[in-house]
């Protein structure tokens, strides 16, 4: 019986209404009617209503599905880390759910990487190899900027989020996306999309009773969340235009208008704002209404009960609306714009606008005026069932093929590699070399005066094993570099590394997020394991900072820095592989900070002109935003040392409390 996993932040009944919610709720309940498949569902999102108690006892009861909630604000997800990026703590709660199951297909969301680090498990360590890790693609925040014309406002935590889904969709073993559309923008987003790839419309209730609606109209209805994306100004402006050839017609009464969903973000604040600002505008001829509290069903309910409105879904870009599909299906009398993928849910574009207030506006008054062809639908739930089956029934390990690379047959084991240990103080020449458990140990700050020694030691090698004097491999680490180097033989590796001090602290860089590394190193620090191929290929800069690091273990963010720059492969092994106590090995050196961001910065602009070099060290001070929304969550926010990496501003805050409390208690 196969074993289906769904991962989702919003699902109908716990999250009241929303696309991917909608989606989510009506796989689920696909699912429970074929009785051969096991379906659970992990739910990354806030529970709206009722309880979690409720929704796991309810989800069982009526389609036989396992409701496991992992919370985002939950104590576990609370462990003090050194990066702002909040969904990144989510995403490594849902793997290490994951890893101890045995789910034939598990299905993640693009949006907020809820699959990162599953996917990244997937890829470095092998776990998780005999299932297919698919995601689908609804609507990623860099999707949702463009689309709402919005420049990013949260920092280094949006950046690095971004980052998550960008790798979850490019590394996943199968993608999927319910329009072409959003498949094509995709593709432009990453650099490379995965080999399987399917169009499966999304699918709805086969049983929805229809609405008899009037073909002429004396109401309207805007559906969609009120937002800029939606195209609510769109349609406010479009109501605006025609009010006055609407006066006389309807002189002795003003027309229903009612806005018809949750509110979202407009270049006001948010769309009730907005819609307030119109209000005086439009008194005369319209008479609004706002209902921005119904869930899912209730909304399709007033829909059904309103014959004489014509629903207006306006969106200026869109990827495959449930509102749309919802009014298709009721057989309502529906308009919306020639954008994204609603085209391909409509047969014929006769009531499809171009975004523009004079198009918008023509078809709004051929409704009220009972002016619009028939409706003519390409959308079909027979179809899209159709598609889910086929998908469901792959053979999985076809699809996939094996996680170990071939070329990993001539990878050493990692206990067999030369461990060149980064000391950041001189040492005495009788610790140039040492044995220990058979493992070759080489002192850096002797290699600096022979480097013979480590290109002598690299050619009997597969890999070096680089470790900080400071830092000890966890006992697991071992276990873990092998699967590493022999899935990834090519890429240089990195991992997690505890800070365990009074207040345990976890560095769980990302990996090669270039856009974030002069903020933060999202690459890694203590333990790296380096290909021997690789040493031929570094660029004279990149062994400068070699032997800085060699030096100095603290330089491993920007050497490693400036070889992803170079488009040297690196990722990130998603557990911990080595831990430290001793408090000189925090990056505390302001100096050391401006030089390593300043080492970064020339990596980068090498190639660029002299006005690019000039603005990246103001690009250097991003950091996590203070803005606060429903969605977001940020972690170890800033203080006014925001310009300061995440682990020095912790400890920067830290020095500070205990400075106070010595003054008050002299």
């Amino acid at each position: 019986m196969p074993n289906i996993c769904l991962v989702t932040s919003e699902i109908v009944g716990p999250f009241k209404n929303g696309g991917i919610g909608t989606h989510n709720y009506y796989l689920m309940q696909y699912l429970s009617e074929a009785k051969e498949i096991n379906c659970t569902i992990i739910y990354n999102g806030p529970i709206e209503c009722e309880s979690y108690e409720y929704w796991k006892s309810k989800f069982k009861a009526e389609y036989d599905t396992e409701f496991i909630w992992i919370s985002p604000t939950q104590d576990n997800l609370n462990q003090k880390t050194l990066s702002p990026c909040h969904w990144e703590r989510v995403s490594q709660a849902n793997l290490d759910y994951l890893k101890n199951k045995q789910y034939d297909i598990v299905l993640f969301q693009e949006m907020l990487g809820g699959g990162f680090r599953s996917v990244q498990a997937k890829r470095t360590l092998g776990i998780l190899e005999g299932t297919l890790l698919a995601v689908m693609v609804h609507s990623s925040w860099q999707w949702v900027n463009e689309s709402m014309q919005l420049f990013p406002v949260y920092g280094l935590h949006e950046m690095q989020t971004k980052y998550m889904e960008r790798y979850s969709v490019q590394y996943c073993d199968a993608l999927i996306s319910p329009s072409q559309y959003m498949l094509n923008w995709s593709a432009t987003d990453v650099e490379s999309l995965p080999k399987f790839q399917r169009i499966i419309p999304y699918l709805f209730d086969p049983s929805l009773r229809k609405a008899s609606p009037k073909k002429v109209a004396s109401e309207l209805i805007f559906f969609g969340r009120l937002e800029q994306r939606k195209g609510l100004i769109l349609f406010l402006d479009s109501l605006n235009a025609i009010q006055k050839d609407l006066s006389t017609a309807y002189s002795t009464a003003r027309i229903p208008v009612y806005f018809l969903g949750r509110a979202g973000q407009t270049e006001d604040g948010d769309g009730l704002l907005t819609i307030q600002k119109y209000r005086s505008l439009l008194n005369s001829t319209f008479e609004i209404h706002i209902i921005s509290n119904l869930g899912h069903h209730e909304a399709l309910e007033f829909l059904r009960s309103h014959p004489k409105a014509m629903v207006v879904c306006p969106s200026l870009q869109d990827n495959s609306p449930f509102a749309v599909i919802e009014n298709i299906l009721l057989e309502t009398n529906l308009i919306s714009c020639r954008t994204g993928g609603i085209p391909e849910l409509f047969a014929d574009e006769s009531r499809l606008a171009e975004p523009t207030v004079p198009d918008l506006s023509r078809l709004i008054i051929a409704g009220l005026n009972g002016n619009l062809p028939n409706l003519q639908i390409a959308y079909s739930i027979e179809s899209s069932r159709a598609a889910w089956k086929e998908f469901l029934s792959i053979n999985i390990a076809q699809t996939v093929g094996p996680v170990h690379n071939p070329r990993a047959i001539t990878t050493s084991n990692i206990s067999q590699l030369p461990m060149i240990v980064l000391e950041a103080k001189p040492i005495s020449a009788d610790m140039l070399t040492a044995q220990a458990n058979n493992r070759i140990i080489l002192r850096g700050e002797l290699l600096l005066s022979n480097p013979r020694a480590l290109i002598d030691e690299a050619q009997a090698h597969s890999h070096l094993l680089l470790i900080g004097s400071s830092f000890s491999l966890e006992p697991t680490a071992e276990s873990a570099l092998n699967s590493a180097i022999h899935t990834r033989p090519d890429y240089i590796l990195t991992g997690y590394t505890e800070y365990r001090f009074a207040e345990p602290l976890l560095d769980a860089p990302l990996g090669p997020c270039l856009e974030a590394v002069l903020a933060e190193n999202a690459l890694g620090n203590g333990v790296v394991v380096l290909p021997t191929s690789i040493l031929t290929q570094i660029d004279a800069r990149g062994l400068t900072l070699m032997h800085q690091m060699l030096k100095d273990p603290k330089y491993f963010w920007s050497f490693l820095s400036h070889l992803a720059i170079s488009g040297h492969p690196i990722d990130v092994i998603p557990q911990t592989l080595c831990f430290t106590s001793k408090l000189h090995s925090l990056p505390l050196s302001q100096r050391t900070i401006y030089t390593q961001r300043s080492e970064i910065i020339t990596s980068m602009s090498s190639q660029l002109p002299r006005w690019t070099q000039r603005l990246l060290p103001y690009i250097a001070d991003i950091s996590p935003s203070q803005n606060n929304t429903s969605n977001i969550a940020v972690s170890n926010p800033s203080d006014g040392s925001k310009s300061l990496p995440s682990l020095l501003r912790y400890y920067w805050k830290r020095a500070k409390a205990k400075l106070r409390a010595k003054l008050a208690n002299p």
